[in-house]
């Protein structure tokens, strides 16, 4: 989150998307951020889903019951799954193995996945990795 305000002003988005973050010092610094340069911020939940140019864009976390705690953690992340025709994405953000579980239980299929968390050990489990790959021809 620490390098979001620099995008947010080098890149200048029209929309902000976020999840479900606890009121930290540097997501109010990002909220303030985002209004003093008129950018509208969207908060997302698990179940919601929307048209962005051509493609559908799924919000699969956090889920709508999630609550943050007083500190940030890789479950804050908002995890989207973005599709164009046949081609779809999995981004994880930095969710880790127990949001990943409960992404696990919907029918998903992703021809790229970018991996939650870095990569880090805590998140991408291999029990998930034939369920991201991309079918076969």
């Amino acid at each position: 989150m620490g390098g979001m305000v620099s995008i947010l002003r080098n890149f200048r988005p029209r929309v902000l998307w976020v999840g479900t973050n606890p009121e930290i010092p540097a997501y109010e610094a990002l909220l303030a951020e985002a209004t003093r340069l008129n950018i509208p911020v969207e908060a997302m939940a698990a179940g919601s889903s929307f048209a962005f140019g051509g493609a559908r864009v799924d919000v699969l976390a956090p889920s709508t019951d999630y609550t943050p705690g007083a500190a940030a953690s890789n479950d804050d992340s908002l995890v989207l799954h973005v599709a164009y025709g046949k081609t779809s994405v999995l981004l994880e953000g930095d969710a880790q193995a127990a949001s990943e579980r409960q992404m696990l239980a919907e029918e998903l299929h992703a021809d790229l996945l970018k991996i939650g968390h870095h990569g880090s050990k805590t998140s991408t489990t291999p029990a998930s990795w034939p369920r991201w790959r991309p079918p076969m021809p």
